[in-house]
């Protein structure tokens, strides 16, 4: 069954008055004829919302009954009543009012010995306690002139019954009896109830997870220590309505009332033709309004009424612009009152008090709360108010910033002027932030001969990088000398193309594996195809070698990388190998590219020694073993060969052993805001990376933050991001801040300065 949402639930909580007169304060003057100093009555007592404990006929407070707040009234004049003196309202001994703003209201009134009240408002009284307010009479009848309407009421058939100890959920809805035995607990969801009648046992419980409307047709009968009322403190007694058609005992047979035992009631009860009683020690928080009441000895009465105009409405309207990208809905949204999750653009009924409305934060929209609530979502309701709050989701801009980095070594000389960095095919700045909207973006840069180019940090392999609202990414370029670099997308020439293969369902011949491919190739897609496998289902095991020769100008430590590809295959194992010079410096085997893969795969770099300058030989080699069906092939996509460092003959003396190179040298920077800088670490040949620590000069009361972060690590050097965050409290000006990079536990170290000018 579907549960009934809060704020409807709340409306149909709300019970029917008749209309008031609108000229109040002269009716009061009019009807009341009010002898004292006051123009008019400290509390209204026209108002059933204003009542803790109301009689259509009369009532019975007994001895030591306490009534925290709110005020005790009797509806009209009954003669022939079997009260004391024939009172409405009868008042025990030792009993008190404790809120200076309650009243007592009534055609006869009896108070007792040592009972305390506030104000009091009668035609007859015989006090033998203290009235601490005002005294005001006659009193014109009926007290009150608009009362709650009691609504229509079918039961169903059905019974429910919780034995002891037990727990059981109930659904709202239409049912007979309802049972808790001892120690047992029925929850109820939240809703509309209708039944015949409800009892408990000693200490059950009957909780409401939301507010709730029961329509109890004939009565209700609490035994000793149970408890009614809401499961969470995000509810009140306001929030639960029970009506009674005849009469309801609560805490019935207590006869305790220092064991702890005694009933506890959280709800507002009314039974207009019934007689209502509180035995013994009951604490009872809400308004109980009956034909009859009888609060027996020792009980507690605290005000929170559902009834009358004690509540108004409050409201909250999500507004959502996405003219940034963003693609929020009022799915996405959870909106809160104090905590409670409410409906967008319902009305909230709740009682007069302070409230702060709040949301779950939505990641990449800053928000904004507005109309009757003040800018952190706080609000007080009056009773009667009907306030709107906004809560405005706006989304943020993403930011996507470039960053080049640059591999000199080994003779390159490009330039961050030599390179063009774009978004989409729009040039931007490196190292500056983008402002953009959410979306996918392709960073590109121009071609640059000579040079391998990889991506990292936010973007993929290819460029493209995702950004959502609020986001702030990073693409880091990274460009590498290369003396050898083949790309496959340019004119080639030089290379050799040798092929041996066995198969077993017939071999092509090379001149059909050359003509597939039109060797020597032009261009992407079919240079460095390895081959072409052409029809049937079997195992095949082929090779394919590329040859070519280039020339090194400087000995030492070289870099050898390359990527494979295998675009058309589904479910093959590829291995790649690169030799140099004859010697295998490169191998991977047993890539498995699934079905219908596009991206490349990198196989594992390798750093060989060139001991001589002068030209060598570089040989690719693709193997392949496939289960195939259909034509297949395989390749390579580009190969890399570019200088890490050059020979030492020699241990350096007295260190240090390592060189330092910060990609960027200045930046510009907007308050607030950060930059990052890559910064490269390279040891000479001969010596692994030893461990570094990196400290910054000069940053001492600038306001200025520097953190280190690694984004790599090879045995021949350390790559990390310097971070630089500028907050608004940095001056404006230019700083020069060293950068130090010293091996750990040594004093042998490195210093760079980097120039960063704040606007």
């Amino acid at each position: 069954m579907k549960i009934l949402s809060l704020a409807f639930v709340a409306i149909l909580l709300m019970p029917s008055f008749q209309t008031l007169n609108q000229n109040f304060p002269e009716q009061i003057a009019d009807n009341f004829q009010i002898k004292n100093a006051y123009a008019q009555p400290p509390v209204d007592i026209q108002q059933i919302g204003n009542y803790a404990v109301f009689g259509l006929n009369n009532m019975v407070l007994e001895t030591n009954v306490t009534v925290v707040n709110g005020s005790a009234g009797a509806q009209n004049s009954i003669s022939n009543m079997g009260l004391p003196g024939n009172a409405e309202i009868n008042i025990g001994g030792n009993s008190r009012f404790l809120d200076t703003t309650s009243a007592i209201a009534g055609d006869s009134i009896i108070i007792g010995t040592g009972t305390t009240v506030q104000h009091v408002f009668y035609n007859e009284i015989k006090n033998s306690g203290t009235i601490l307010g005002t005294q005001n009479h006659p009193l014109q009848l009926p007290l009150v002139q608009s009362l709650p309407s009691f609504p229509h009421s079918t039961p169903g058939t059905t019974s429910i019954n919780v034995a002891a100890g037990a727990s059981q959920t109930l659904q709202p809805g239409r049912y007979s009896t309802i049972s808790v035995g001892v120690g047992g607990t029925l929850e109820l969801t939240g809703g509309i109830y209708n039944v015949t009648s409800i009892s408990t046992l000693k200490d059950a419980k009957l909780i409401f997870d939301q507010p709730s409307q029961m329509v109890v047709q004939n009565k209700i009968d609490w035994d000793k220590g149970t408890f009614v009322g809401p499961s969470t403190s995000s509810m009140h007694a306001h929030d639960i309505i029970i009506f009674v058609g005849n009469n309801g005992t609560i805490n019935d047979n207590a006869t305790d009332t220092s064991s702890g035992k005694n009933a506890v009631v959280k709800v507002n009860i009314y039974a207009p033709n019934g007689h209502l009683t509180m035995e013994k020690g009951t604490t009872a928080t809400g308004a109980f309004i009956a034909k009859t009441l009888n609060i027996k000895q020792d009980s507690m009465i605290t005000f929170d009424s559902a009834f009358g105009i004690t509540k108004g409405t409050l409201t909250i309207i999500k507004k959502i612009i996405n003219n940034d990208g963003g693609t929020l809905t009022l799915d996405g949204v959870t909106l809160k009152i104090n905590g409670t999750t409410v409906t967008n653009g319902t009305a909230n009924s709740k009682a007069a008090g302070n409230y702060i409305v709040s949301e779950v934060a939505v990641p990449g929209y800053a928000s904004t709360i507005s109309g009757d609530c003040a800018a952190n979502g706080s609000v007080t309701l009056a009773a009667g108010d009907n306030k709107i709050c906004t809560i405005t989701n706006d989304d943020i801009k993403p930011i996507l910033t470039v960053i080049k980095k640059i591999d000199n070594f080994g003779g390159g000389t490009l330039t961050i002027s030599g390179v063009t960095l774009q978004i989409n095919g729009t040039t931007v700045t490196n190292g500056t932030a983008n402002v953009l909207s959410a979306g996918k973006y392709t960073v590109s840069e121009n071609s640059i001969p000579d040079y391998s180019s990889t991506f990292s940090d936010d973007c993929q392999q290819d460029g493209t990088v995702t950004l959502n609202s609020g986001d702030v990414k990073t693409c880091i370029i990274t460009n590498i000398f290369s003396i050898f670099f083949e790309n496959f997308d340019s004119t080639l020439s030089g290379w050799d193309l040798y092929s041996s293969f066995t198969t077993c369902c017939g071999s092509p011949t090379l001149d059909q594996v050359t003509s597939a491919f039109g060797f020597p190739p032009p261009s992407l897609p079919y240079w460095g195809k390895a081959h072409v496998l052409v029809g049937g289902t079997c195992l095949f095991n082929n090779f394919v070698d590329f040859k070519k020769s280039f020339t090194v100008s400087t000995p030492g430590n070289y870099n050898v990388s390359a990527t494979i590809g295998a675009p058309s295959c589904s479910g093959c194992i590829i291995s790649g190998r690169v030799d140099v010079d004859h010697n295998a410096v490169l191998e991977q085997g047993g890539i498995s590219f699934p079905g219908g893969s596009t991206s490349d795969i990198a196989l594992k770099s390798a750093v060989i020694n060139i001991t001589s300058a002068g030209t060598h030989a570089i040989d690719l080699r693709m193997d392949t073993t496939e289960m195939c069906s259909g034509d297949f092939a395989s390749y390579f996509d580009n190969i890399s060969i570019h200088q890490t460092s050059s020979p030492v003959t020699s241990t350096p003396v007295g260190g240090p052993y390592f060189n330092v190179t910060l990609d960027q040298q200045a930046a510009n920077v907007t308050r607030p805001s950060s930059v990052t800088v890559p910064l490269d670490v390279n040891w000479y040949q001969g010596w692994s990376s030893q461990p570094v620590s990196i400290s910054f000069g000069n940053l001492t009361n600038t306001h200025i933050g520097a953190t280190v972060n690694s984004i790599g690590n090879t045995t021949s050097y350390q790559e990390f991001n310097v971070i630089f965050n500028v907050p608004t409290t940095v001056s404006v000006g230019n700083y020069t801040i060293p950068i130090t990079v010293y091996e750990t536990g040594t004093d042998d170290a490195i210093t760079t300065p980097f120039n960063l000018q704040v606007k």
